[in-house]
């Protein structure tokens, strides 16, 4: 996920401060395969790297240099930028199309955010935002001036500490769930709103078949290829995030139910347990 996070903007896959569910189906920025008729919706934040190395491992097997997401961008595998007419006109030429989304548990895409956009300080990141949170919030994160080339062993020598990170995604946490309830000014960035409302919005558009989680993704592209009648590629090892801190470090009974509070709508839906179990199963 975090490399589907650093080489794609997700400014890019759907835009971030729409609330219209029409406009969130976003059919410019669905993947098509080329010689296989799956198409791939993605939802910010999501595990979209892997299913975007699955989809270009079955449609020709070349592995680009810089990411899957990227090489999509700059067209080099697989096919983006529909609009409605070439949409359909390639859903006419493929049919029996198998059209899939995949979803993160709730928890660990909160802290995806929260570790590309509001606790660091470099380009592309969520800067207003973050000021809002210390400010308004109460989200204590650390001084713009010691993030300045920050690194773990930095931080932890000016004394910022596990238990510190752990209380200031807590404090982010609450904050999501004012904001995605429509409590606070600041806009529902698509990194953090709900799957669900991102999965109603696709399906205005074309019905999303198959939903892939998170955790159980290989188990997802085995039955798709079962369907399609496709030999089992070999694919490397799933992508996991590289963040200075882990939530597995800072995770405790309280950070789901936070969790829980602020995505309970994704949650009940999609029928993700415990984090903890999650990782455990």
């Amino acid at each position: 996920m975090q490399a589907a996070l650093s080489h794609w903007n997700e400014g890019d896959i759907i835009p971030l401060t729409s609330f219209d569910p029409l406009r969130r189906a976003n059919i410019p920025k669905m993947v098509s395969c080329i010689s296989q008729p799956i198409l791939f919706a993605p939802i910010p934040g999501g595990p979209n790297e892997e299913v975007l190395r699955w989809m270009n491992t079955i449609d020709d097997g070349v592995t680009p240099n810089g990411g899957y997401a990227q090489a999509v961008t700059d067209s080099k595998i697989l096919h983006t930028g529909h609009n409605q007419r070439t949409l359909f006109e390639w859903m006419d030429a493929n049919p029996d199309i198998i059209s899939l989304t995949a979803v993160s548990h709730p928890l660990s895409r909160a802290y995806g955010a929260f570790m590309t956009k509001i606790f660091p300080t470099d380009e592309g990141t969520y800067a207003v935002i973050r000021e809002q949170l210390v400010n308004y919030f109460g989200v204590a994160l650390p001084d713009l001036d010691v993030m300045e080339g920050a690194t773990r062993n930095s931080l932890e020598a000016e004394g910022y500490s596990i238990g510190q990170h752990r209380a200031a995604f807590h404090g982010f946490l609450r904050f999501l769930k004012d904001n995605l309830s429509g409590q606070t000014s600041i806009r529902k960035d698509g990194l953090w709103d709900s799957q669900m409302t991102f999965l109603t919005g696709f399906n205005t558009a074309v019905p999303v078949s198959i939903i892939v989680k998170e955790g159980q993704m290989d188990a997802g592209f085995r039955y798709i290829e079962s369907v399609l009648d496709l030999p089992t590629p070999t694919i490397g090892a799933p992508i996991k995030p590289d963040h200075m801190f882990t939530l597995d470090e800072i995770y405790t009974r309280q950070t789901e139910n936070l969790a829980r509070k602020a995505y309970a709508v994704d949650y009940g839906r999609f029928g993700f347990a415990d984090y903890q179990a999650a990782l455990e199963a």
